[in-house]
């Protein structure tokens, strides 16, 4: 489920959870199964826009190892965000810096915003980082050792509001194509109240190129 795998691997993946057919369900959401629907159903889980289980096939117990093996694949993209706050307390500005590191592999890439609210709605063990909002995304095209910064405002609403130390924000950067898979070359997550980051991508899942601090685009 869910839940465990934050419990087990919340140092490396960043898990977001979509309610669909509830009273939680937001339009991104529906688009997102609607989108499934057409071709093969509504996946249960997917990791990386690659590895899909398919109303438990393969079974649960296939996630972890499923998990572990694709963290092995490695990355040249590195992502890590940051939150300057707005004209009130419910308004923030996130920024995503997106590079591919020296020595990688120039790509194109879709860059996603969201807002998570983890434990909900209350009360089910398996609610963990559920989706609120999506931010419009944007195509970006980088060379080896290049960086940009995407920036999206976000308006928290109440029931965010009532729960801001569940609040995060995580940011993903997608292979830009029409149709999946899509591969996800790199993700993050940034916690309330302080902003700070679970993930930091400088040297996470290296294409060999080595650890590095920044680079100037």
């Amino acid at each position: 489920m869910a839940s465990d795998l934050v419990d087990q691997f919340g140092s490396f993946v960043v898990v977001l959870g979509l309610h669909c057919q509830d009273s939680n369900q937001i339009p991104w959401n529906a688009d997102r199964m609607n989108y499934y629907t057409n071709f093969l159903g509504f996946p249960t889980w997917m990791i990386d826009g690659e590895l899909d289980s398919w109303s438990g096939t393969p079974p649960w117990s296939a996630w972890d190892p499923d998990t572990t093996a694709r963290l092995a694949i490695p990355t040249d993209v590195t992502m890590d965000l940051s939150a300057v706050p707005g004209p009130s307390a419910d308004v923030w500005d996130i920024t995503a810096t997106v590079c591919v590191e020296p020595g990688g592999l120039g790509k194109s890439m879709r860059i996603y915003l969201a807002e998570a609210l983890d434990h909900f709605p209350a009360g089910a063990h398996f609610t963990r980082n559920g989706n609120r909002q999506v931010a419009p995304t944007e195509d970006i095209v980088l060379a080896a050792g290049a960086c940009v910064d995407v920036t999206r405002t976000f308006t928290f609403d109440a029931t965010s509001m009532a729960a801001f130390e569940d609040v995060s924000i995580i940011g993903w950067a997608q292979d830009d194509l029409t149709f999946g898979p899509a591969e996800v070359f790199q993700a993050s997550q940034m916690w309330t109240p302080f902003w700070t980051e679970d993930i930091f991508s400088d040297g996470f899942e290296s294409n060999g190129t080595g650890s590095w601090s920044w680079v100037e685009p």
